[in-house]
C-alpha cells in the first residue's frame, strides 16, 4: 500500500494541517531557506522542525549504525516522546506532520494523556540521569499552546484511541481495517475501532488532496521517491543505564553517531567536525538545557536523541544537529525544510 508523496512546501503542509483541525494562524509549517540564521524563521518561536532527505545506501547504513549503539549503550528514548511506526509506503510525509503536531501538543498542554504509563526503570531497568547529572538544569515551563487544535482535530483525537499502543500497534492503525465492523442494519461491532478507522479516512483523504495540490505531477517516478521525511521535535531526556557508576549518554552523543551541539559557529565544516572538541563535551557534561532533541523516524524502532537543548534555542541548536546529519553523505545536496512555528514575537 502506498500513498502519493508529499512535497516539502509550507503552502500545501498548512493546507494540509489546516483540513485535520490545526488553527494555522497560531501554529503553522515556515520555509527554513538555509541552516544559518539569516534562512530560519527566528522571528517566530519554533517547536518541530521537518527535513526531507535522500535516503541513499549510506543513510541507511548510518541509521543501522546508530540504532546498534543506542542497543549497545542502553540508551532509552522518554515514553513521553510520541512515536509511531511507518507501514504506508510514501506516507513519511504524514508520519513527520503527526510526530510533530502530536509532541508539540503533549508538550505544550494542547493534548492531555488520560493514561498512566509505566515507567522505563520499572519495565527494563533503565534509569533517569541521576540528580547530581541534572542539578544545574534550569527548570522552565513550556509555553501553553491550548487552542492551536479544533474541536475535531484528527491529531488530539488520534492519539486518544492509540494512547498505551507501543509504536508499532499505532503504525498499524494507520492500515485499513481488515475486517468488517458493521452489523447488518449498520451500526458498529466496535465503536473505537470505527472510529479509528474514520480517522483514517479522514487523513488518507487529507493527504490525498494536499499530495494533489503540489508542484510536481505524479508520475511513476515520483511514485518511486527515495527521499524521506523525518522529524525534529523538543521532548524529555532520554533513560541510561548506569553502568559502573558511569553514565553512556554523554559517550553516545559525543562519539556514537548521534550529533550533539557545539559553541562553536554555525560554519558548516565545524558542525560537520566528528571529533569531539573540548567545548562540547564541557556542555554536555553541565546539561545547562532541560530538553533533548529527537529524531523521529517512522523507519526506525525508537526516537533517536541527539542534543540538550531548549525552547528558546531549539531552532539554533537543530540546525546544528541537521548540518552534521547532512555530512553522513555528502555526494547528496536535496534537502529540504520546515519548521513548525507559532506567529511572529512581535504578535503574540
Amino acid at each position: 500500500m502506498s500513498w502519493v508523496p508529499l512535497e516539502a512546501n509550507p503552502d500545501v503542509m498548512n493546507k494540509y494541517i489546516a483540513k485535520l483541525g490545526v488553527e494555522t494562524s497560531k501554529l503553522s509549517f515556515q520555509e527554513i531557506i538555509a541552516l544559518e540564521e539569516w534562512g530560519m524563521p527566528l522571528d517566530r518561536p519554533c517547536y518541530a522542525v521537518l527535513l526531507l532527505y535522500p535516503l541513499s545506501p549510506k543513510y541507511r547504513e548510518h541509521g543501522k549504525k546508530v540504532d546498534d549503539d543506542m542497543v549497545k549503550k542502553k540508551i532509552k528514548s522518554s515514553s513521553d516522546v510520541f512515536f509511531m511506526k511507518q507501514f504506508v509506503g510514501n506516507a513519511c510525509g504524514t508520519i513527520g506532520i503527526m510526530h510533530s503536531l502530536v509532541n508539540v501538543g503533549l508538550q505544550h498542554g494542547a493534548i492531555s494523556r488520560n493514561k498512566t504509563t509505566t515507567t522505563d526503570e520499572e519495565t527494563t531497568g533503565i534509569k533517569d540521569i541521576p540528580k547530581e547529572k541534572t542539578e544545574k538544569t534550569t527548570k522552565t515551563t513550556p509555553t501553553s499552546l491550548v487552542g492551536i487544535f479544533n474541536e475535531d482535530s484528527f491529531f488530539p483525537q488520534f492519539f486518544k484511541h492509540t494512547e498505551g499502543m507501543n509504536a508499532t500497534a499505532i503504525g498499524e492503525a494507520m492500515l485499513p481495517s481488515k475486517t468488517d465492523n458493521r452489523k447488518a442494519d449498520g451500526s458498529d461491532t466496535n465503536s473505537s475501532e470505527a472510529k479509528l478507522q474514520g480517522l483514517l479516512e479522514k487523513v488518507t483523504g487529507a493527504h490525498e488532496a494536499s499530495a494533489n495540490e503540489g508542484q510536481s505531477a505524479v508520475t511513476e517516478e515520483v511514485m518511486k521517491t527515495q527521499d524521506h521525511f523525518i522529524a525534529f521535535v523538543l521532548g524529555p531526556r532520554p533513560k541510561v543505564m548506569e553502568k559502573d557508576g558511569i553514565i553512556d549518554f554523554d559517550s553516545f552523543t559525543n562519539n556514537g553517531g548521534v550529533s550533539s551541539t557545539t559553541n562553536s559557529s554555525s560554519d558548516s565544516s565545524n558542525a560537520a567536525s566528528s571529533s569531539s572538541s573540548d567545548s562540547t563535551s564541557k556542555e554536555i557534561s553541565s546539561e545547562k538545557n532541560q530538553m533533548c532533541i529527537y529524531e523521529l523516524d517512522g523507519r526506525r524502532d525508537q526516537p533517536v536523541p541527539h542534543a540538550f537543548s531548549s525552547e528558546k534555542t531549539f531552532l539554533l541548536d537543530c540546525a546544528k544537529v541537521i548540518k552534521k546529519f547532512m555530512q553522513v553523505d555528502p555526494t547528496q545536496i536535496r534537502f529540504s525544510m520546515l519548521a513548525l512555528c507559532g506567529p511572529p514575537s512581535s504578535t503574540t
